[in-house]
């Protein structure tokens, strides 16, 4: 079966084609991505612009037909942040319903964390150790793991993430060696 994944970030919409079978892990096919920067398209007020979301609207509209000429069977589309932050995130949702038919549905903080959580193990690994924390901000995460080496020394790495052109970038890491008991 041949899927859709539709991802609108603060900074990137990006269109993941898999093909996808029960019990198996989906295969990219292909993957288009455009940089519209919907967080800087927030007014004053709080609302997302005119022009920030007749952008949204064309984007989700040109990849919502390449999604079909890829032959997808479905199209699943997530909003994080910019979308589900916006004062008028409910007009902004329902226009992009009503232009191109597809319904985007809104992450809530958590699951966008919970999801974030996963990419960076997958990132890692399960080797890496644990994942104690993460905190998202908009376009700024840090993330705290524990982990000992190979030798039996304890370390907890934090990292600072900046997320740009709709990927997360370590931007800076610092690491503790912990005392031996």
């Amino acid at each position: 079966m041949r899927l859709g994944v539709l991802d609108v970030g603060s900074n990137t919409v990006h269109l993941l084609v898999v093909d996808a079978r029960r019990g198996g892990h989906p295969t990219p096919m292909s993957s288009t991505k455009a940089s519209l920067r919907l967080a800087e398209a927030i007014d004053s007020s709080g609302k997302l612009t005119r022009r920030g979301a007749d952008k949204l609207v064309g984007t989700i509209d040109e990849f919502a037909k390449i999604a079909t000429s890829s032959g997808c069977s479905e199209l699943m589309a997530f909003a994080t942040s910019a979308v589900r932050d916006a004062k008028n995130s409910d007009d902004v949702l329902a226009r992009v319903k009503s232009e191109t038919g597809v319904a985007l549905r809104v992450l809530s903080g958590v699951d966008e964390s919970r999801l974030t959580f996963l990419a960076v193990r997958r990132w890692y690994g399960w080797s890496a150790g644990r994942i104690t924390n993460i905190d998202i901000e908009s376009t700024i995460a840090t993330a705290r793991v524990e982990l000992d080496n190979w030798i039996g020394h304890k370390f907890t790495d934090m990292f600072t993430l900046l997320k740009t052109e709709g990927e997360w970038k370590i931007i800076s890491k610092v690491f503790y060696l912990h005392p031996e008991n």
